[in-house]
């Protein structure tokens, strides 16, 4: 399983910061970079409890590294990649724990105040490469992804594939982001698609290749 360590714990608020120059990410936040950000605090009850799940509930913890452990996993069978995109990133635990590996990452993610609950929760902590504090962004217009064409090497899909007509332009969005030769990690609930429907919907668009298919159990869901 994926090293742990640092330990995420309940995130503390704070300015955000703001995307460096160079990391593929298109400019999405005039606003933003007006003033520091703050969840409210409806948002900030809500969303820590991810944080605290992860320590204290030992399903949801095996959920949350059973994705990152993929994630590794494919990395070092393939090679690192400069910069890894997820879509859905949520609060920022995932991006937290990748970080925590030394891997450059940037989140993305539909809900406004999750990106700015996972940027106070990642701001000030120690990684082991200080320019590769992950990065989190909004959504601005789903399923379009605020990254410029080929800024990534590997994206991540987890838990966030939409139904039809919008997986068809999710496809062709991730398809876009992704550089040439590059790779595509999907990992969905058995509930909302089989499988063989996700293998049948990758080989349908013509975009990918693929390049592994397993099946893993999932503690959180099984």
């Amino acid at each position: 399983m994926p090293s742990t360590d640092p330990q995420p714990g309940p995130p503390t608020p704070g300015n955000a910061p703001g995307s460096a120059p160079g990391d593929g990410v298109r400019d999405a936040g005039a606003a933003r970079r007006k003033g520091g950000e703050r969840p409210s605090p409806a948002s900030q009850r809500v969303d820590d409890a991810d944080w605290v799940r992860f320590l204290q509930d030992d399903a949801f913890r095996k959920h949350v590294e059973l994705r990152v452990g993929v994630t590794l996993q494919f990395i070092e069978r393939h090679g690192l990649p400069r910069l890894i995109g997820h879509l859905g990133s949520g609060v920022g635990l995932i991006g937290h724990l990748l970080a925590a590996e030394g891997l450059r990452y940037v989140g993305i993610d539909a809900d406004a105040a999750r990106v700015v609950l996972a940027r106070v929760s990642t701001r000030g902590r120690t990684y082991p490469d200080s320019a590769r504090t992950p990065r989190f962004e909004k959504q601005p217009d789903a399923p379009l992804l605020p990254l410029e064409d080929g800024a990534v090497d590997l994206l991540l899909m987890f838990d966030c594939l939409p139904g039809e007509p919008t997986a068809v332009t999710a496809w062709d969005e991730a398809h876009r982001v992704l550089a040439t030769d590059g790779c595509l990690i999907v990992i969905e609930r058995r509930d909302h698609l089989s499988f063989d429907g996700l293998l049948a919907l990758v080989r349908e668009r013509e975009r990918f290749d693929p390049l592994e298919d397993e099946c893993w159990n999932d503690p959180a869901r099984d």
